[in-house]
């Protein structure tokens, strides 16, 4: 299914005290903007260690490779390289992500549809949290929490966490899915 959404860049004290007014696509929940947002450190490997959507949750060893490719005179595109284990020969599917401005949110084209993404908070270093929206369907929002590492350390997933909470977004345990990551061994090309 849609496990485009992997832009994570996200840490706790980095984020909560770092947010501009905000963004707001009218069939989409708030999402306050990262303040002083960097893009390019956003930009590599991300594992995803929990989802908000039960198919994507289902795919074992999912992850998003992030490339960037900047033109002085347009936005810059995100390039998502997404894997996961059941892809029979491991290539990726390819997702473009257009930065809105120089902030922390996306215009994502999947598959001839428009969505609205944004990273919602980041460390760069070791966590990330990310928020997917369907403006055709706003109930059918996706959270992801991403990591840089295959198994993260307790801290990165509390910090992830907190933020959650802290923005208000739904922090039931049966919403976030865990991603199993205990057999990946494919090769990404």
């Amino acid at each position: 299914m849609i496990a485009i959404v992997i832009i994570f860049l996200f840490t706790y004290p980095h984020t909560l005290h770092s947010y501009s007014s905000g963004s707001y696509n009218n069939e989409c929940i708030y999402v306050p903007l990262i303040k002083n947002f960097d893009i390019e450190r956003a930009m590599g490997t991300w594992f995803i260690q929990e989802v908000g959507d039960e198919d994507e949750s289902n795919k074992e060893c999912l992850l998003y490779d992030y490339t960037i490719k900047r033109n002085k005179r347009s936005p810059s595109v995100i390039v998502a390289n997404y894997y996961h284990q059941q892809i029979r020969d491991s290539k990726a599917h390819n997702i473009k992500l257009i930065q809105v401005g120089n902030t922390s949110e996306y215009t994502i084209n999947w598959n001839g549809k428009i969505r609205s993404g944004w990273t919602v908070g980041t460390d760069y270093d070791s966590w990330c949290v990310a928020y997917l929206c369907f403006p055709d369907d706003p109930n059918k929002g996706i959270l992801y929490i991403g990591t840089r590492k295959m198994k993260p350390s307790k801290k990165s997933m509390e910090s992830a966490h907190l933020l959650i909470k802290h923005l208000g977004f739904n922090t039931n345990k049966n919403y976030l899915k865990p991603v199993h990551h205990s057999n990946c061994n494919f090769t990404r090309n």
